[in-house]
């Protein structure tokens, strides 16, 4: 598993809706969420990473 602040977005389930896991190695767990696309949770994922890194 990866260490330090990396995210992963990974299509977790495609039914009923996407649903995209963030992988936290910080806690050696999924986060899951729906998005319409790859593109919004890797949007996410950066937005998040951005808000760690600065708070």
């Amino acid at each position: 598993m990866p260490n330090g602040p990396t995210i992963i977005a990974k299509l977790r389930s495609a039914h009923p809706k996407m649903t995209w896991g963030l992988y936290l190695p910080d806690e050696d767990r999924w986060l899951d969420l729906l998005f319409n696309q790859e593109l919004e949770a890797r949007r996410f994922a950066k937005n998040l990473m951005q808000a760690s890194t600065t708070a």
